[in-house]
């Protein structure tokens, strides 16, 4: 099974690159109806893609539930999608599933908060049922008509699939009897695994990273749209698909299927051609920066020892371009959650026929972001505002009243996210809020430790803000004239155009010069522009890969795209890997099973360690005891614990707040040791059992250096866990 996971990358990559160099150029529009054959074919490719990720799955036929209970977005959202006329059939089918996520997600949190949760699955089946029944009618009668248009916009999903969902099937599994998380499947992700089972228990998500406090406010709808489907199995009263199964395996399968569908049809529409799919595909993973040649030469310098060489390979070139433009794509749901909807969002704007509705369908859907992405949510709310109010001056009344319809549907999408913060006050959402600058911090914190050793510190921060934006967008610049000008080719994509490029403009200018404590915020800011950017490149991009077809330099191009998101995808699945062995997940299962919804578990160390593959071992914060136990965590890492125990903590003066949000973390890891040491004090004790403090997981490594003397509930080769109380 392992060995045939591994296959799809480079051999997806070829399909993907390949007719777009050996053919000529499709133009949208002289596409052709498909045989009886080629429709068959599509749907076993299809069935292959499904299957794949269930003979991977800890428990296949859960597994399948999952994925049929998932189907219920795409019926929900096809209902919605249907009263939006003039979309291409595999568009329709596209669209489907996003608009179901974002509206049955969405309208749960406002069932919840006004405790009427059983009407709200109510509502959701006649929805589905609905959905399912227009379906059924509509696809009698337009699959005749199926083209090979259609039939290129489904492959270029199946190939992104392929390309980039093996991390995740191949994570959260037992391989070789132990339980593996692959590269960057076992960071942050588990940190959503644990926050979509507190949502099970508490909407909206308690403080699971330093328990007993208010959280912070966090747009958590993905990991919600993922905990109603376990919810809508306890209401169908059958057996839960496996956590890890439904995360790791149906949902990515879905996510990155319309996400390169969806990128093909951006692509495809901009430069009316397949190339511009292709191109727009190979942008969405992230390639078009300068970083690589210096993890390219990096990697060449090494080429004698074969083990430095090895290494180097594994680690992602990208890395090197200061704004990873891959890693967010499998590492953070809010950046490829924001991704997928900004790019169902273009492919409406961008329909041949469009009409008011398609511009309103896509204001709802970037108002209904706001749950998932909140901060691209209201840059894209400004961006339409501020495009409205400039095509008004410049007397475009037709295209300022599209972008007002936007507008106000964006609105009206983002209400229900807007009044729930609203009505729970405000408070600290993390240090140093709100935004400090403008300064040249980030830039200077990539480039400048490089620059200072041959440049004096005030040439060097602004030699690091002119590097930064070249590095990070390499190529992507060549479209920096059309963004400038707002020209997506066509005179009709004027007010699509301005939309986009004001909201690179706020993105850049916020994420670049605008930082924010706590947080990584700049690359939160950042990472959309690149994909934004990307989108005005590919006219000039796609022209100049024409006129140089068979040239060297279009085909070194072209390899130079593939290779480096080969290279990039294969480093995140065979540098390092987090392993649990069998007895130690078993024992957090029962630990699972054993514990009540709110009791506390805390853990040694905060950190964890991956271990090597062919790469580097990494070290992160260790957020796998709380997805393997399901429950909230006493305190995390102290940067973590910090960031999260200050909006539970009220004080005019920030400095105060810091100081009592260290002393809390600091009092908290003394009980715990000291309970580990056998020394607990009365008071340390008190403040256990008052915080719900039950269980102690503490790791063997750990152990060594704290002498304990407390009998352990269960031991294993790789953990001790110690349960308090009774």
């Amino acid at each position: 099974m392992l060995c045939a996971s591994r296959v799809p990358f480079i051999f997806g990559f070829a399909i993907l690159a390949a007719p777009t160099m050996l053919t000529p150029l499709d133009v949208v529009g002289q596409s052709r109806t498909v045989t009886t054959p080629r429709r068959v074919h599509l749907v076993c490719i299809l069935s292959v893609l499904a299957l794949l990720p269930l003979a991977l799955s800890n428990h296949p036929a859960r597994a399948a539930i999952g994925l049929l209970l998932l189907a219920g977005y795409f019926f929900s959202g096809y209902l919605l999608v249907s009263a939006v006329t003039g979309l291409p059939i595999s568009l329709r089918l596209v669209l489907s599933p996003v608009v179901g996520i974002l509206t049955l997600t969405t309208v749960f949190d406002v069932f919840v908060r006004v405790s009427s949760v059983g009407y709200f699955f109510c509502v959701a089946s006649l929805l589905s049922a609905a959905g399912l029944i227009v379906f059924a009618f509509r696809m009698s009668r337009e699959l005749p008509i199926w083209t090979e248009e259609d039939n290129r916009t489904m492959m270029a999903g199946v190939i992104v699939t392929l390309s980039v969902a093996p991390l995740y099937w191949r994570s959260g599994r037992f391989s070789d009897g132990k339980f593996v998380f692959q590269g960057p499947a076992g960071q942050d992700p588990l940190f959503h695994v644990t926050l979509l089972q507190r949502l099970l228990h508490h909407v909206p998500p308690d403080n699971f990273m330093f328990s007993g406090l208010i959280p912070s406010v966090y747009h958590y709808f993905n990991d919600q749209s993922l905990a109603l489907i376990l919810r809508a199995q306890d209401v169908i009263r059958i057996t839960r698909t496996d956590l890890f199964d439904l995360y790791y395996r149906c949902y990515p399968t879905v996510l990155y299927f319309v996400l390169g569908a969806l990128a093909y049809v951006v692509g495809r529409e901009v430069v009316r051609s397949v190339k511009g799919g292709v191109l727009s595909v190979l942008l969405l993973l992230g390639v078009g920066g300068l970083g690589p040649i210096v993890g390219l030469l990096q990697t060449c310098a090494h080429a004698t020892h074969s083990a430095e060489l090895r290494e180097r390979l594994m680690t992602p070139w990208t890395s090197w371009d200061g704004i990873d433009g891959i890693r967010p794509l499998v590492h953070r749901p809010a950046h490829y959650f924001g991704l997928l909807v900004t790019a169902a969002a273009i492919s409406l704007l961008l329909a041949p026929s469009r009409t008011r509705r398609h511009w309103s369908l896509a204001g709802l859907m970037l108002g209904l972001l706001a749950g998932f992405n909140f901060t691209l949510a209201a840059t894209f709310g400004g961006a339409a505002v501020l495009s409205c109010l400039l095509s008004f001056a410049r007397r475009r009344k037709e295209q300022a009243i599209n972008l007002a319809w936007l507008a106000v549907f964006a609105f009206i999408g983002s209400l229900p996210v807007n009044a729930a913060m609203l009505l729970s006050g405000f408070h600290n959402g993390a240090m140093g809020f709100p935004f400090e600058g403008p300064n040249l911090d980030l830039s200077t914190s990539i480039w400048g430790p490089w620059l200072g050793r041959i440049l004096p510190a005030t040439f060097a921060a602004v030699a690091s803000l002119i590097l930064f934006p070249l590095m990070a967008y390499g190529i992507k610049l060549v479209g920096i004239g059309a963004l400038l000008r707002a020209d997506l080719g066509q005179e009709r994509h004027r007010g699509v155009a301005m939309l986009f490029s004001i909201a690179f403009a706020i993105s850049f200018v916020v994420g670049t010069f605008f930082p924010y404590k706590g947080v990584e915020v700049g690359s939160i800011f950042l990472q959309p522009t690149l994909y934004i950017l990307g989108l005005f490149a590919l006219t000039t991009l796609a022209a100049w890969l024409e006129r140089n077809r068979w040239n060297w330099r279009s085909i070194a191009l072209w390899a130079a795209l593939v290779t480096i998101s080969a290279q990039v995808l294969l480093a995140f699945n065979f540098s390092s890997q987090l392993s649990f062995d069998q007895d130690t997940t078993r024992a957090l299962e029962d630990l699972r099973s054993s514990a009540r919804s709110d009791e506390v578990v805390a853990y040694l160390p905060s950190y964890i360690k991956q271990k090597a593959i062919w790469g580097y071992p990494l070290e992160s914060t260790n957020f796998a005891i709380m997805a393997l136990t399901g429950l909230d965590g006493y305190f995390s890492s102290e940067s973590y614990s910090i960031l999260n125990a200050v909006p539970g903590i009220v004080d005019r003066d920030p400095s105060r707040i810091r100081q009592e949000a260290e002393r809390m973390y600091q009092q908290r890891l003394t009980d715990i040791e000291s309970f580990i040491k056998g020394g607990m004090t009365e008071e340390a004790s008190a403040r256990l059992m008052s915080d719900h403090v039950r269980w102690v997981v503490v790791s063997e490594e750990a152990k060594r250096d704290i002498a304990s003397s407390a009998a352990p509930w269960r031991r294993t080769n790789d953990v001790s866990i110690y349960h308090l109380g009774p």
